[in-house]
């Protein structure tokens, strides 16, 4: 049966402040097996039978729905997929060679259209780097994401990103080796 990783867009943000526990009974609640979460912000791995993803997302979606009434975004990954994504880093080598340098993993549910890939690649600066591989984004900062300037430049704002939802990749790495021990 497929393990899958979930990420959940804005848990804990705000005043959608939701108990791990409480998520993680969601899923079992679901039907899901398995359900373990990895940092307080919307992060699980659970194992289903799922044949669709879309249909499994859209069934997570409505589950998160009635259980706390607010909507939450879901991004699921497989296992082999969250190491593949892991694996693709493109900016790794930049993180060996300086560890201010900082890398986060923007999900998507499909690509994103070209014109909007031009802008972000257009706007890059000499310590903020994107690449698209896929359904992700890498963005590659230096020092803390909050003192970047990338998302705050005049034509970065103007764009609209389908929703999305982000993870450090070292969160990435710490839910694979979580996954591997399980």
């Amino acid at each position: 049966m497929p393990q899958y990783a979930a990420f959940l867009r804005a848990i804990n943000v705000g005043k959608r402040r939701v108990k791990m526990d409480k998520l993680q009974s969601i899923f079992v609640d679901s039907g899901f097996q398995d359900v373990s979460t990895h940092i307080a912000s919307g992060n699980l791995w659970f194992h289903s039978p799922a044949k669709s993803v879309i249909k499994l997302r859209n069934q997570i979606e409505q589950a998160l729905l009635d259980a706390l009434g607010f909507e939450v975004e879901t991004f699921l990954r497989t296992v082999r997929e969250l190491k593949s994504i892991y694996d693709a880093n493109p900016f790794a080598n930049d993180m060996l060679k300086d560890e201010k340098v900082h890398v986060h993993v923007i999900f998507f549910h499909d690509l994103l259209p070209l014109s909007t890939w031009e802008a972000l690649r257009r706007n890059q600066t000499t310590t903020d780097r994107i690449e698209m591989v896929g359904t992700q984004a890498y963005w590659r900062c230096h020092g803390r994401m909050t003192d970047s300037v990338f998302w705050n430049q005049p034509e970065i704002k103007k764009i609209k990103l389908p929703t999305n939802t982000s993870r450090n990749i070292e969160t990435l790495k710490r839910m694979i080796d979580a996954s591997e021990k399980s």
